[in-house]
């Protein structure tokens, strides 16, 4: 993508002409392209034919492929998001998950051993305390 400056409206914009030449290097950008089926086989500022005119196929194709590429960056940069995210929900569904073990376990108060299989009331007896 040319970064030159339109001659004509002194912006940085899609430029459909540029003249090779060191001394005049006159662009004109697509805006103020008033014949796109205009001649430029000669530079209208210098007259040199150093000029280079860009087809309006060229410049669609080119538009064309830079809003993929945009599309396709955001696309991946939503990806990476969404993993970021996924990761971090499932970190805190691990954490969430061992302190909810954590609460349903049932400890003797004295000697913290675990009961892991009771029957019957909630009444428990550990054989560590006597």
């Amino acid at each position: 993508m040319a970064t030159e400056e339109c001659a004509e409206c002194k912006e940085q914009d899609e430029l459909v002409f540029s003249c090779r030449s060191e001394e005049c290097q006159y662009a004109l950008c697509i805006k103020c392209d008033t014949d796109p089926f205009k001649d430029f086989s000669s530079c209208p500022f210098c007259a040199k034919s150093t000029g280079k005119r860009r087809s309006v196929r060229e410049l669609v194709e080119r538009s064309v492929r830079a809003k993929a590429d945009r599309e396709g960056r955001q696309v991946t940069d939503q990806q990476e998001l969404g993993k970021k995210q996924m990761s971090s929900y499932q970190e805190k569904a691990e954490v969430l998950g061992l302190e909810l073990k954590k609460l349903l376990t049932l400890k003797c108060p004295r000697c913290q051993t675990v009961f892991d299989n009771y029957d019957g009331c909630n009444a428990l007896r550990c054989g560590n305390v006597s």
